[in-house]
């Protein structure tokens, strides 16, 4: 008996360190078990959030505008977007709209983690701060008429992409009017200076104009835009020139005149020949050394119906009508997203914000905007007239030594991240236009 108890109590002795080694190894298990639990719950909690949680987009309007508050679901994504101010610090997007950018206005403290996004979709001469990089490299993402763009506008005024190739407004040349081209323009004081070319090929061929520039006939009343088409369909020529000269910048009246059967006389983006549906498309002004070489090319192509016809492959090539790559992948993208209306082109631009702000894991990308994202050089390349009408010139000239002012003190300001008065930036802004040192 006493050999047992003194064998137990040996072996006791012995395996005491053993059992207390065991027991910090099994604490060990347990603190590490309980520290990846912890570590899995607080990683599946913060990707729920960053999933399906709410980021907030706030759009810097006027402050008179009624506050809303509304969400956008982009697959499993939501946003909440608004233009309550007030919840400026916990924006992760700001977003602008161009044409609305106030100088004495800007949404500072930026913080650290706030993307800025700008949505153009007008005429540039109505943004003439975006003109200049000091000014756009403040910007992370844009949605311009650019192809360059983050999400490219360029075909926002194709409204009907198939009507490119039916022959739905198409007419006979026999049935158009004898004046054979149409000039239809309300803006008669445009930085391309379309209007001194046109009054000066008003001179050498008859040209039907019925808008409020350079104004000979009267208008007809559009209710909407097949009216429209209707109208210019009746002409075998249309004048289609940009008021602002900036690549990838093509507004509605080219287009225009592709769907009805017309043949455009263009003259804005450098880059038109891009976009046209094959190699012979229009005319174009920057071919002709003048508008009176203008005139002749276009009688010529009046009186001689087969020639005009060279022009009309997209209505009359069935096999191939558009034979432009970049342009066929450009209207398959536009028309599954189906931009018809203006206020589409905010809806789309908030989704792909939305999308690009919580589909990546890791932090956004929060890249700088440069000048390809609105391209228009100054000063602006204008077409060749042999008159020297310098009105509007002096005019935009002056208008854009200011809005370089403007945008030399405001990068200053974006710099310094600090909120300021609108009297003190309207008082220095005043200095450097006085000084001349803009």
């Amino acid at each position: 008996m006493k050999c047992s108890i003194h064998k137990y109590q040996l072996w006791n002795f012995k395996c005491r360190p053993c059992g207390k080694r065991f027991v910090l190894f099994c604490c060990v298990i347990a603190a590490g078990a309980l520290l990846l639990l912890y570590l899995w719950y607080q990683l599946s909690k913060s990707d729920k959030l960053d999933i399906s949680g709410p980021r907030l987009l706030l759009w810097w309007t006027d402050y008179n505008e009624t506050l809303y508050y509304r969400n956008i679901y982009c697959g499993y994504f939501v946003c909440t977007i608004t233009n309550d101010r007030q919840r400026l610090a916990e924006a992760k997007v700001i977003l602008f709209y161009g044409s609305r950018i106030n100088a004495h206005d800007m949404p500072l403290p930026r913080h650290a983690y706030q993307l800025w996004a700008l949505l153009q979709d007008e005429s540039p001469q109505n943004a003439p701060y975006l003109f200049y990089q000091q000014f756009l490299h403040h910007f992370n993402y844009t949605s311009t008429f650019s192809r360059a763009s983050d999400f490219p506008l360029t075909l926002r005024s194709l409204h009907n992409p198939k009507e490119l190739i039916l022959r739905t407004y198409f007419r006979a040349l026999r049935y158009r009017s004898f004046i054979p081209v149409l000039f239809m323009q309300d803006n008669c004081a445009t930085l391309s200076g379309r209007e001194n070319y046109v009054r000066e090929l008003m001179t050498h061929v008859p040209v039907h104009s019925c808008g409020e520039c350079l104004r000979n006939a009267d208008s007809p009343s559009f209710r909407r835009e097949t009216d429209v088409l209707r109208f210019v369909s009746g002409f075998k020529f249309i004048i289609a020139f940009e008021d602002a000269i900036c690549d990838d910048y093509i507004t509605a009246t080219y287009w225009q005149a592709l769907i009805v059967g017309a043949i455009p006389i263009y003259f804005g983006s450098p880059t038109i020949r891009d976009w046209e549906p094959f190699n012979h498309s229009a005319i174009y002004v920057s071919d002709f050394e003048s508008p009176e070489a203008l005139a002749d090319f276009i009688y010529e192509l009046d009186a001689d119906e087969t020639a005009f016809a060279e022009y009309m492959q997209h209505k009359f090539n069935v096999e191939e009508p558009i034979t432009n790559k970049r342009l066929l992948k450009a209207l398959l993208w536009h028309y599954n997203f189906n931009i018809l209306k203006k206020f589409e082109n905010f809806e789309k631009f908030e989704k792909e914000i939305c999308t690009e702000i919580n589909s990546r894991r890791e932090k956004p990308i929060s890249k700088i905007v440069n000048q390809t994202h609105f391209n228009c050089p100054l000063p602006q390349r204008l077409p060749a007239t042999l008159k020297n009408y310098t009105e509007h010139v002096h005019q935009w000239k002056a208008n854009f030594a200011v809005s370089q002012c403007v945008v030399r003190l405001l990068d200053r300001l974006l710099q310094r991240n600090a909120p300021y008065a609108p009297k003190n930036f309207t008082e220095k802004l005043k200095q450097l236009v006085g000084w001349g040192a803009c």
